[in-house]
């Protein structure tokens, strides 16, 4: 039994991935940026952030990212649709499913690695980040910790459930292979090949001269 793939998975996930991470967290910091963000710092706007001294207007960036991931993922999903030759094909993860892994999996390193590299940026210069939830003040590197932890969280199951499907599937796929017949066309090219091999096989297609003639 044939093990084909979809020929077109690996171009597929290497384009719709990326983009669908970056369409994805690019419109969350929008959301982010022009809801929820409090216009009570430095720079008055939502959407600026402070920098060196300087306000910037962070709109044209995510917006950009929001568009690039777009763009990445409408020609991951259009130009290398899926293209399964063989039944067994459809039995294996495909796009939807490798992208939500990896959106899980971001879920929980992207807060983990800020936590990370503010803890890192707090200690060297002897400061403390916090921000506004609801009006009470929290530290960032604790937010960014338990995202990182609620992101784990959710990853686990789902990392265990594919694990169990993939057993499964490579179970169900080894005992049909050992006991599944191969598919009718290539039993009759052997059949065919056979019968001119070895003349003492009947063949199991009688000649049009051997039809009775009521017929």
């Amino acid at each position: 039994m044939d093990m084909m793939r979809d020929r077109n998975l690996l171009r597929r996930d290497l384009l719709a991935i990326p983009g669908g991470l970056l369409a994805a967290y690019g419109l969350v910091g929008l959301l982010y940026a022009l809801f929820w963000r409090s216009d009570e710092g430095p720079c008055v706007d939502s959407y600026r952030l402070l920098v060196s001294g300087a306000c910037y207007n962070i709109l044209p960036l995510l917006i950009t990212v929001f568009l690039l991931g777009l763009t990445l993922l409408l020609v991951g999903i259009l130009v290398f649709r899926g293209r399964v030759e063989r039944l067994e094909g459809h039995l294996h993860s495909g796009t939807p499913t490798h992208f939500f892994l990896a959106f899980l999996v971001s879920m929980a390193a992207i807060p983990g690695i800020a936590a990370l590299i503010l803890r890192y940026v707090e200690r060297s210069n002897g400061l403390l980040f916090t921000t506004s939830i609801g009006g009470t003040l929290v530290k960032t590197v604790a937010l960014f910790v338990t995202l990182a932890l609620a992101g784990a969280l959710m990853l686990l199951p789902y990392a265990i459930l594919l694990g169990r499907q993939a057993a499964r599937r490579r179970r169900f796929l080894s005992e049909a292979r050992r006991v599944v017949p191969a598919v009718p066309g290539e039993t009759r090219a052997r059949g065919r090949a056979a019968v001119a091999d070895d003349d003492e096989e009947p063949s199991s297609v009688p000649d049009e001269a051997d039809w009775p003639e009521s017929r």
